[in-house]
């Protein structure tokens, strides 16, 4: 059997490589994805937003961009539908996802989505479960998740778990629940696990910090389950993770902390 060698093979003019046309079939040692669709949805990987916030006095509605492997400042991406703040964002490689928060002083349901590859404002993609704000999310690049949240100026908050799937617009359904409420919970995910510190659980007042780690398999549906404890009881952190280890940052209690956990 000869060898087909696609590494020596060019054009009349040595300045690129073969186009192949028609049904090409191969055997090798690795495997091989070839991209699919336009440019817009090769993904947006190594990309990251900025959206929203509050300023002072109001709320904000600027989108800014940045590469992620290069240091530097923001660029203006586009604007949210409307001023919001308090809200939670995930993505996949294409789309980005913000839902819940503020359009102050209401609390709102609305879900935003863009396409990361593309400058523009956000476009509605559905209606989470509830009204609510303080919501944290994380996906596995097909579902989104939307943990916990709460109602202000109330202390009531909540223990619903809301899915969507990020490839098609619609309202958000019923994942689970958490074992208590939580506003501002620390969030992020593996490809098949999602994982979030709860924060401040405000059954009481004035929103008592707490150490629980809960956890979700994200491609199924159902209650999340105890994962362990932060080393630092907080509330109001941040979190990171890639496809192994998970990261919470900060938070106070009641003072601001500088404790960097991970699992």
């Amino acid at each position: 059997m000869s060898e087909f060698r696609i590494d020596q093979i060019k054009s009349q003019d040595g300045n690129r490589g073969p186009n192949v046309a028609g049904t090409t079939t191969f055997t090798g040692t690795s495997g091989i994805v070839m991209p699919y669709g336009d440019t817009a949805h090769r993904g947006g990987r190594g990309t990251g937003i900025f959206a929203g916030g509050r300023t002072s006095p109001g709320l904000k509605e600027r989108m800014d961009k940045f590469t992620i492997s290069t240091l530097g400042n923001g660029l203006d991406f586009g604007n949210l539908t409307t001023v919001t703040s308090e809200f939670g964002g995930c993505a996949s490689s294409t789309r980005g996802i913000f839902m819940g928060g503020e359009q102050f002083p209401a609390n709102i349901n609305v879900i935003q989505y863009l396409t990361i590859s593309q400058l523009g404002n956000t476009f509605d993609f559905g209606d989470l479960t509830k009204q609510k704000r303080a919501t944290s999310c994380l996906s596995d690049n097909t579902r989104g998740i939307c943990v916990g949240g709460s109602i202000a100026p109330t202390l009531t908050a909540f223990t619903e778990i809301d899915y969507i799937t990020i490839a098609s617009k619609g309202n958000a359904s019923r994942f689970g629940d958490t074992s208590i409420t939580s506003r501002y919970a620390m969030s992020h995910s593996s490809p098949t696990r999602g994982v979030f510190a709860i924060g401040a659980h405000p059954f009481s007042s004035p929103y008592p910090p707490v150490n629980n780690i809960e956890y979700i398999t994200i491609s199924t549906e159902g209650n999340a389950q105890d994962f362990g404890d932060l080393s630092v009881t907080r509330k109001e952190g941040a979190s990171a993770s890639n496809s192994t280890r998970g990261l919470f940052f900060g938070g106070n209690n009641p003072s601001a902390l500088n404790v960097i956990d991970y699992i």
